[in-house]
């Protein structure tokens, strides 16, 4: 979790259904290190739901757009594609981990 920078006075909280899917897949790997899951982290402080990242807010609207219309003032995704938000250029993302 890296908080979202916004004009928000405090960061945006995780919320918790996000800490439980990082404390399933972190914890385990973690305690055989010797390391407890931190009090700081505790996923039951965290809102479920609302203001927080993780929540998924898909859209199953039915789009607009039909084939065959014109592409005037549709708006694409960039060629250069979804950006990579590591947390630094040095620690990998899990987009290119290698098993």
């Amino acid at each position: 979790y890296v908080p979202v920078c916004t004009v928000l006075e405090n960061a945006i909280p995780p919320c918790r259904s996000l800490c439980n899917e990082a404390r399933t897949g972190c914890e385990g790997l973690m305690n055989k290190f010797g390391f407890e899951w931190p009090e700081t982290l505790k996923c039951d402080q965290f809102p479920p739901s609302g203001l927080c990242v993780g929540e998924n807010t898909t859209d199953t609207a039915e789009p607009t757009h039909k084939p065959g219309d014109t592409n005037e003032g549709v708006i694409t995704r960039p060629s250069w594609g979804i950006p990579n938000w590591g947390i630094s250029p040095d620690i990998p993302s899990y987009d290119n981990v290698q098993p």
